[in-house]
């Protein structure tokens, strides 16, 4: 993935306030997590962080895991 903006969810409002809190690529955000990435934002950014952005940050971290729509299921 080339930019933040191409993860699932995060569009070019939430790119800016992670590249603001230091995050500036797809690879940074899965490696530090999404629940780290929502506290950066909330350090740098308090009044930008919100449960839609802790969501948004949660489903595009998740884009970098397998699948786990079946989970459980054989």
């Amino acid at each position: 993935m080339a930019s933040l903006d191409d993860l699932p969810n995060i569009g070019k409002v939430l790119a800016n306030r992670l590249r603001a809190a230091g995050i500036a690529t797809p690879e940074a955000l899965l490696q530090l997590g999404d629940a780290a990435a929502f506290r950066r934002i909330r350090n740098e950014l308090p009044d930008d962080a919100c449960t839609h952005t802790r969501l948004a940050l949660a489903g595009a971290a998740s884009a970098g895991t397998p699948s786990r729509r079946n989970c459980g299921k054989s």
